[in-house]
This record gives C-alpha cells, structure tokens and sequence, in this order.
C-alpha cells in the first residue's frame, strides 16, 4: 500500500503544551494516550536532541514568551523515511514554519495481469514438466484451511512456474542462436577450403535451426506488438469509461452534440 495511506502525520497546535514535564497536565493526558496507543512520536525532538528551538514567540510588557506549540508526530515505524526536520522563522507571524520533508522510494510496479505465454502448450517438456508440478500442487490441498486460499497459492505458484520457464528457454534460445552462428562460420570457413558434402549438409542442417530461432523470436515480437497496439486501440474507450466515472461523482450530465449544435 501507498505510503501516504500509513503515515499518520499529526499536526499539532496545543495550548498550552501537551506534555507531562510542562503546563497543562490535565490537557496532556489525551495526547499521551494517543501517542501511545498509535506509537507516535514528536519528530523534531528526536532528530534535535540538543537544540533549543520554539515555534511561537510573543513580547508582551518586556516579557518574552517561547514555546513549541506546533508539532508533527509521526508513527515510529516511519522514522527512517524523515530526511529533514526543521523550525524555519516567519516575520510575518508570532509561530513559525514547521517543515517536515519525507522521502518515499520510487517502487516500479509491476503490470496487474499476467499474460500467459500460449506457445509454451506446443513444447512438450513444458507439458510433461507442468503436469509434476500440477500433481505436486494437488497434493498440498489438505493443507490450507478452505479451497480459495489453495487456488490464490496455486494461481501464484503457476505463474512463477511459467515465467521461471520462460526465462529459462529464453536464455538457452540466446545462447544456442550464438553457439549456432559461430558454428555457421565455423563451417563457412573449411568449405572454402575443401568443398565436402557433408560439410554442406551440416552447414544447411545449422542454417535451418537457425532460421527456427530466429523465427520463433520474430514471432514473439510480433505478438508483443499486437499487444500494444490493442492497448493503444483501447485509448478511446478508456477515456470515455474515465470520464463516465468523473460524472458519476461530480452527478453532473454531460451531452454531445453535433457542429450543427442538434
């Protein structure tokens, strides 16, 4: 989940201050019960052990007035992502600017589905593979409490299955288009030498596995540019589904209407 739906950043303006040690014993028994029941913590503090500083100043009569009556607290756990605490002077009010900078890591997401790759149902170590796999899945049924735990694990198991597959045929496809092309050459270069019909043979044998890699990658390709192209296709539908939502919420009606205003 989202950092922002966790973090709960308390702003607080207390008068007076909420803590045991100062005044307003009284008012600062709900706070500390707060404090302790969601484990927050006043931030500035924390990070300013040994500095003396005060969000609000007041001089009434020659007497001067210094307290930190604006805070932030901020559940412990989410300490380590506070960069930067500070109390920056105002001089156009008696409080100060309190400025708390979090810094939250970009995480790349991954996509929402998962496309299976369909080929893999033509290679039959993949069949012959999947089906142990299948068995060893069906026997740990007894071991989830209901059915629909079983198949959330299954469906994950599955997809890390294949895609370990994939991955795995992936990198010997690549490795085998190399070892194929040096061979190529390999040959190339003794039939300039002696011309033998078994060298022939053995050169058109490497051509054609070739030829099969390389078609099987060009097909690969050419489905993923189909898939994006369908993606591009729905641009148009999305929007208006978009703009259906926006309406529903803000309960407004839209209408189109052609150039002639009809």
């Amino acid at each position: 989940m989202d950092l922002s739906a966790w973090v709960e950043i308390l702003t607080a303006r207390w008068t007076p201050p909420l803590i045991v040690m100062e005044r307003g014993p009284a008012s600062a028994a709900p706070l500390l019960k707060a404090l302790s029941k969601f484990s927050l913590v006043y931030v500035w503090r924390i990070r300013n052990l040994s500095l003396r500083q005060y969000t609000w100043s007041r001089c009434s009569k020659g007497h001067l007035s210094l307290a930190r009556l604006d805070r932030f607290y901020i559940n412990s756990t989410f300490l380590n992502v506070v960069s930067n605490m500070n109390i920056i002077p105002s001089g156009f009010s008696d409080h100060h600017m309190v400025a708390l900078r979090i810094h939250q890591p970009v995480r790349n997401r991954g996509a929402a589905y998962w496309t299976f790759n369909a080929s893999l149902l033509d290679d039959q170590l993949f069949v012959d593979a999947f089906g142990v796999f299948w068995r060893a899945l069906l026997q740990r049924k007894t071991s989830f409490p209901c059915l629909g735990k079983w198949w959330d694990n299954v469906k994950v198991q599955i997809r890390s299955f294949c895609q370990q597959y994939g991955a795995y045929h992936t990198k010997y496809d690549s490795a085998l288009q190399s070892l194929l092309a040096k061979e190529i050459l390999y040959l190339q270069t003794n039939l300039l030498a002696s011309n033998h019909e078994r060298t022939n043979l053995l050169l058109a044998k490497k051509k054609a596995l070739l030829a099969g890699l390389c078609a099987k990658q060009a097909r690969g390709a050419l489905i993923r540019l189909r898939l994006e192209n369908l993606c591009y296709l729905d641009t148009s539908s999305k929007f208006f589904f978009g703009l259906e939502a926006q309406t529903k919420r803000s309960q407004q009606i839209t209408s189109f209407y052609k150039w002639t205003r009809k």
